[in-house]
């Protein structure tokens, strides 16, 4: 069996609640095709790397999630 790592960092306009459906989709995402979840964790708010542009909006930060799954 295959082991995985996945990284997600979400939109910093999301509020709680918008931040935690879109994780629950993604989680239902694997879950869905036969994978298991071993580990998870929510790092919260942290500056990105490097800023993202998109249309209008400038982001320098970003809400980060981790996830270990098979």
């Amino acid at each position: 069996m295959r082991h995985y790592e996945l990284v997600v960092v979400l939109s910093p306009m999301l509020n709680q609640e918008q931040s935690a459906d879109t994780w629950g989709r993604i989680k239902g995402f694997i879950n869905n095709r036969q994978g298991e979840i071993d580990h998870e964790e929510t790092w919260g708010t942290r500056r990105l790397a490097y800023p993202i542009r998109k249309g209008q909006y400038h982001f320098l930060e970003g809400s980060y999630h981790l996830t270990r799954f098979s």
